[in-house]
């Protein structure tokens, strides 16, 4: 990242745990940093690994994605990190389990939990 060490005094994050790795480098002590995530364990433990303190979360939604179609389902899938390409035909079948995984009342959705965080970075 193309900013000086400790050159921030709050951090928002919106990216996940992966980014968290960076960020101790970027804020300065005493600094906070938050997030949005639906992944709160691997937050907490990169967090804690850095040695964040004050570390506080929260689940704040459970909320329901519903798509349209078979074809924005994959194309949302495959977006996620990790996800393979689940557009492709070869997928086909995987896609079919996950789709059997998410129909509620009727319809494609995913249920999300979501968590807002906040950490300090000790120091003065």
């Amino acid at each position: 990242m193309p900013f000086e060490d400790g050159q921030f005094d709050l951090i928002y994050d919106r990216r996940g745990p992966t980014s968290i790795i960076n960020h101790n480098r970027l804020l300065r002590l005493g600094g906070m940093i938050l997030g949005i995530h639906t992944n709160v364990d691997k937050v907490k433990v990169r967090l804690m690994e850095k040695g964040y303190q004050e570390i506080e979360i929260e689940e704040y939604n459970d909320s329901v994605t519903y798509f349209p179609n078979e074809q924005e389902f994959a194309k949302f899938l495959s977006d996620i990190p990790g996800n393979p390409d689940y557009t492709k035909a070869e997928l086909k079948e995987a896609l079919e389990k996950k789709l059997n995984e998410n129909i509620m009342n009727g319809r494609i959705g995913v249920r999300e939990h979501k968590f807002i965080w906040r950490a300090i970075k000790p120091g003065s």
